[in-house]
């Protein structure tokens, strides 16, 4: 009876090894560790069974209630045997078939019959004694049985149901562990994010003061100089930056270290090399899409907030058509903000090189 107790709950105790084992053996930085949904699972399933059990100690909490049941009413019988056999004791005293038996001679025979039925009835009581006796001596093993199974049931029950228990609470203790670590993972990713964005900006403000220091006006040689004082040389074959009508004016400088000419032509209105060279192109901070043209002459020429480049990065001759008029980058108006970088130094006022080579516009515009 005893290991027939057992089975189930040594059944029980190994599906719940094997099923809490591989998990554990997984983790410990394991590639394969266990992720959320696994030790959720794990953690659920762990709980049904403990569940599980609980209804099946419970189950045997109520047997164990009928035992106690039948065992009281077994000692309600014992007390009874015990009373009747005080009862049959109590009438062989009283009644001595013997002391019957001996005074009947002397009165004739029915006082003999008398005594032998006495006699008789006497020793069905003796009778009914032994096996009284023998009812009790059977109750009490009985008893002593049943109450050894209890305990054994009992002590069962409670190992079972703690072994359970404890699986339980170490699976939900490593789902919670699990949720601890990926909030601090979530937190130290925000925390990196935010040091990478403080990085970048930062990065991005010393690009800007880099770029503001390389790029500081340059204060040009007035027009009325006399000719060839601090004035760069016009470049052989030079033509006008922009096809079409378009409005401009003497912008360098205007207020803000503005280091170009603003030419105010239509959206898409077609740009041109200026000199023949070579051409490469990226976005520029302000200036947007900006297109540097490395001219077979050495000058540089910049095309700034352009809607598009035309064509691949390429040598191109002098007037081929390389980019599109736009608004990119920091810009109000549709327009190409044309520089001059003289042998790839630093910019100096173009004005008079488009003044010769543009249409006329009225300096004040």
């Amino acid at each position: 009876m005893k290991s027939r107790l057992l089975a189930p709950w040594l059944i029980l105790l190994a599906c719940l090894t094997a099923a809490v084992s591989p998990a554990l053996a997984r983790e410990g930085g394991d590639p394969g560790a266990p992720g959320r949904a696994d030790l959720q699972r794990t953690a659920k399933d762990s709980t049904a069974r403990y569940l599980q059990a609980k209804a099946e100690v419970d189950r045997l909490a109520a047997e164990v209630a009928l035992i106690e049941q039948r065992l009281a009413g077994v000692e309600q019988q014992q007390g009874a045997l015990r009373a009747l056999a005080t009862r049959g004791a109590v009438a062989l005293y009283m009644h001595d078939s013997t002391v019957d038996w001996l005074s009947g001679f002397g009165d004739g025979g029915e006082e003999v019959l008398q005594s032998a039925r006495r006699a008789k009835l006497t020793g069905g009581v003796n009778q009914l004694a032994g096996a009284a006796v023998r009812n009790l001596a059977d109750s009490a093993r009985q008893i002593e049985e049943d109450r050894r199974h209890l305990k054994d049931r009992r002590h069962e029950q409670d190992v079972a149901l703690g072994k359970l228990n404890n699986e339980r609470q170490f699976a939900a203790g490593r789902f919670s562990a699990f949720e601890a670590a990926e909030r601090d993972q979530q937190r130290q990713a925000e925390a990196d994010r935010r040091k990478a964005e403080a990085d970048r900006r930062k990065l991005e403000a010393d690009r800007r003061k880099a770029e503001a220091a390389g790029r500081k006006p340059v204060q040009r040689a007035s027009r009325s100089d006399a000719p060839g004082l601090d004035r760069p040389a016009t470049p052989a074959g030079f033509v006008c930056p922009l096809k079409g009508p378009f409005k401009w004016g003497d912008t360098w400088g205007a207020g803000r270290g503005h280091q170009g000419v603003d030419l105010l032509a239509p959206r898409g209105s077609e740009n041109v090399a200026v000199v023949p060279g070579t051409f490469e192109t990226r976005f520029w901070g302000g200036g947007g899409l900006t297109l540097f043209l490395m001219g077979d002459d050495g000058n540089t020429f910049v095309y700034m907030h352009l809607l598009r480049v035309v064509g691949e990065p390429r040598h191109v001759e002098t007037g081929e058509v390389i980019g599109l008029t736009g608004a990119s980058g920091n810009a109000s108006a549709y327009h190409t903000h044309f520089e001059f970088h003289p042998r790839g130094e630093e910019a100096v006022d173009p004005y008079p090189l488009l003044v010769s080579h543009c249409p006329p516009m009225p300096r004040d515009h």
